[in-house]
C-alpha cells in the first residue's frame, strides 16, 4: 500500500512538472463500499473538470487475503451552474486489478481478477473547507478469472491540499 500511494505521488508530481496548465489540485481520502474494507485514493485535478483517482487496499481475513489498485477518471458535469449549489455530478470510468490468495486446510490458492467500471455519482463540498464527500454507483464487469457483472457504489470522503 506504501509503495502504491509512493507511486502514485510520482505519478502526479511528473503530470504537474510536464507543465499542465490548470489550477489543478492534489487531494486524499477514502472510499467505504458495502461490506468491504475502505479504498485509499489519491486524486488530482487534470483540469477544472477532470480528475484522475489512483486507489489501493489491502484485504485480509481468516483463510483469505486481497490487494487491490486500481485507477479512476471522472469527468463533472455543469449541469447545476449554480454557484450556491456545492453539488458536482460527475460520470467517469477505470479498472481495478485485485491480487487474491485463498488458504483452506492447508492447501493455498492464488488469483488474479481484472475489472473494469463505469461511475455515476455526485460530489459534495463541505462549506468553506478542503474535505468533499461523495456519492458513487459503480457498476463493473469483472474480465478475469470469471466473466461477470457486479452493481456496486460507494461513499467517499476526500480532503485536497
Amino acid at each position: 500500500m506504501k509503495k502504491f500511494f509512493v507511486a502514485g505521488i510520482v505519478v502526479l508530481c511528473a503530470l504537474m512538472a510536464a507543465g499542465v496548465e490548470t489550477e489543478a489540485q492534489l487531494g486524499v481520502g477514502a472510499k467505504v463500499p458495502p461490506l468491504i474494507m475502505p479504498n485509499f485514493f489519491v486524486a488530482y485535478d487534470l483540469t477544472d473538470v477532470q480528475m484522475i483517482e489512483l486507489m489501493g487496499t489491502i484485504q485480509s481475513v481468516q483463510f483469505a487475503s486481497s490487494i487491490t489498485v486500481g485507477a479512476t477518471l471522472k469527468q463533472f458535469l455543469n449541469v447545476l451552474d449554480i454557484e450556491s449549489v456545492p453539488l458536482r455530478p460527475f460520470l467517469g470510468g477505470g479498472a481495478t486489478i485485485t491480487l487474491a490468495t485463498v488458504n483452506v486446510v492447508g492447501q493455498s490458492s492464488s488469483s488474479m481478477a481484472i475489472a473494469l467500471s463505469a461511475l455515476a455519482g455526485v460530489e459534495y463540498a463541505i462549506g468553506d473547507t478542503s474535505l468533499s464527500a461523495s456519492l458513487e454507483f459503480i457498476p463493473s464487469v469483472v474480465l478475469s478469472p470469471i466473466f461477470g457483472f457486479h452493481i456496486g457504489g460507494a461513499i467517499g470522503v476526500r480532503f485536497d491540499f
